[in-house]
């Protein structure tokens, strides 16, 4: 019985060293695409004349899963809501992105994106620098649930 439990420990505690640190990464992979939007952005915006949602619908299959969680949001008229991957001040450029578009002309839109890109970018460099945290806490993980397994036995 005590092995039992001891594997269900040691299993509870990687699974949240895992967890825990996989939002440094999806925090990096977030920015990155954010990044590239809008890129994509300021090239279709100059030169198609879509709406705004269809190109944000288009870029919504490129991207991952928290961004595109973000883009469909706007697109439906929803308040855009921080993923729980960032930080309460990360998503203050995101926000200001969605804000901004469709709000002047093309070139004033393309003029306020590649602002904004550059505090993507900004963010992106912070969330490179966090990510080794990923590996850090998956191993602290499986170091504390073996930890807790022997003590268990």
């Amino acid at each position: 019985m005590n092995i039992i439990i001891a594997l269900a420990a040691f299993g509870t505690a990687a699974a949240a060293g895992y967890l825990y640190g996989r939002r440094f990464y999806e925090r990096e992979r977030f920015f990155a695409d954010a990044a590239t939007l809008c890129d994509m952005l300021v090239c279709e915006i100059g030169y198609t004349n879509e709406p705004i949602a269809a190109l944000l619908g288009k870029a919504c299959g490129t991207v991952g899963h928290a961004l595109g969680g973000v883009i469909d949001g706007y697109i439906a008229g929803e308040e855009i809501k921080c993923p729980g991957i960032l930080k309460p001040d990360d998503f203050s450029s995101v926000d200001r992105l969605f804000s901004l578009l469709g709000k002047s002309d093309a070139v004033g839109q393309a003029e306020g994106i590649a602002c904004v890109k550059t505090a993507l970018v900004r963010k992106l460099e912070e969330a490179r620098a966090e990510k080794p945290k990923y590996n850090l806490y998956t191993r602290l993980g499986i170091l504390g649930g073996l930890a807790l397994a022997i003590l268990i036995i």
